[in-house]
């Protein structure tokens, strides 16, 4: 190779790599959407169940009075906490990751699968539903237990003092506890 060719080889990169990084810059992933919707099954032959139309909402008509739950999808739950859901990593709605998209797979994933039960009651003095034996069953047979408030009312070991502690991790009055009896811990 003679010095002529080499000089051009020399010119040719100092002038194609700043336009090729320029071009790389205005390259970004492609945005995933990923959504996920629940779709009920009512496969009873009870008349008393039915499917919303309009919500998808499930209504259980006890003629007297009603049931209906409602999938609560992610964009709803945002809507719930406008500013809560626009912090990007820093997003604290309590039910989504807000509009925080998670590096390793690419799209927002869900935290809770959250549901709006309204009940309707018209005649009956009182009606009492406890959340805490709220069940979902999946189509694999996986049975997912309902999260409480407090550690004390969790039933199944669901609580969302348990949850956002093991996020947070140990800290305040918690701390010295742990580590004087850590690691005596079974």
């Amino acid at each position: 190779m003679t010095i002529a060719v080499k000089r051009k080889i020399v010119i040719t990169l100092l002038v194609a790599l700043p336009f090729l990084m320029a071009v790389n810059c205005f390259i970004y992933p492609p945005d995933i959407r990923y959504n996920s919707y629940l779709m009920p099954n009512v496969s009873s032959n009870d008349p008393a169940y039915s499917i919303d139309k309009d919500t998808g909402a499930v209504v259980y008509d006890l003629g007297v009075s009603s049931i209906e739950i409602e999938y609560m999808q992610d964009a709803e739950l945002n809507q719930m906490f406008p500013v809560e859901s626009i912090q990007g990593y820093y997003s604290t709605n309590p039910y989504t990751y807000g509009n925080w998209i998670s590096p390793d797979i690419g799209y927002i994933p869900n935290r809770f699968t959250a549901f709006r039960v309204s009940i309707t009651n018209r005649t009956f003095a009182k009606m009492r539903i406890d959340p805490v034996e709220a069940l979902l069953i999946t189509d694999l047979g996986e049975n997912f237990h309902s999260y409480t408030v407090s550690i004390a009312a969790a039933r199944y070991g669901n609580s969302f003092e348990n949850y956002y502690k093991s996020i947070l991790g140990q800290s305040g009055n918690d701390f010295p506890w742990f580590k004087l009896f850590g690691n005596y811990c079974i």
